[in-house]
C-alpha cells in the first residue's frame, strides 16, 4: 500500500471521528497516520499494517482513556430525558396519595405518587424523583 492511501484512510477515519466524537476511530486515523510515515519508507504491506495495528492499540489504551477523562472533566453535565425532571415544578391535577395522582409536569400529564401526605388537586408541587413512569412529588 502507498503512503496515500493510509493518509485518505486517516482523513475518513477523522471525518467519522467528528461525527462520533468517541476518540475511537481518531485513535485508529493516529494508526493511519503512522502507518502512512511507514509506507514513505518502505513498499513493505505487511509491516505497514503491522505498524498500524500497534499504534492503534497503544492510542486506544493509553490517549483515549486520558482525552475521555479531561473531556468529562471539562465538560458541564447535561441532564436530559427523565433525568432532567427532579427539581422541576409541576401542578396536581387530582389529589395525589401514595396510591397515585397525576400531576401536570413539563407540558405533559404524569402519573403521581407522594410518599407524604395527600397533596390536594391544585397544589404546586416539586418533582423529587421518577420512580418508573410515576414521578414521586411532595409540596413545594
Amino acid at each position: 500500500m502507498t503512503w496515500m492511501t493510509w493518509l485518505i484512510i486517516a482523513i475518513v477515519l477523522g471525518i467519522i471521528e467528528m461525527l462520533t466524537i468517541e476518540f475511537t476511530f481518531l485513535m485508529f486515523a493516529g494508526g493511519a497516520l503512522a502507518a502512512a510515515i511507514a509506507g514513505g519508507f518502505t513498499d513493505n504491506a505487511v509491516l505497514q499494517i503491522v505498524v498500524f495495528a500497534l499504534v492503534s492499540v497503544i492510542l486506544l489504551f493509553t490517549v483515549r482513556p486520558w482525552a475521555r477523562r479531561m473531556i468529562d472533566q471539562t465538560s458541564p453535565e447535561n441532564r436530559t430525558n427523565v433525568d432532567s425532571l427532579p427539581g422541576q415544578v409541576a401542578e396536581a391535577l387530582t389529589d395525589v396519595t401514595a396510591r397515585g395522582g397525576r400531576v401536570k409536569l413539563d407540558g405533559e400529564v404524569w402519573s403521581a405518587r407522594t410518599y407524604g401526605a395527600p397533596i390536594p388537586e391544585g397544589s404546586i408541587v416539586v418533582v423529587s424523583r421518577i420512580d418508573g413512569a410515576h414521578a414521586i412529588v411532595e409540596l413545594r
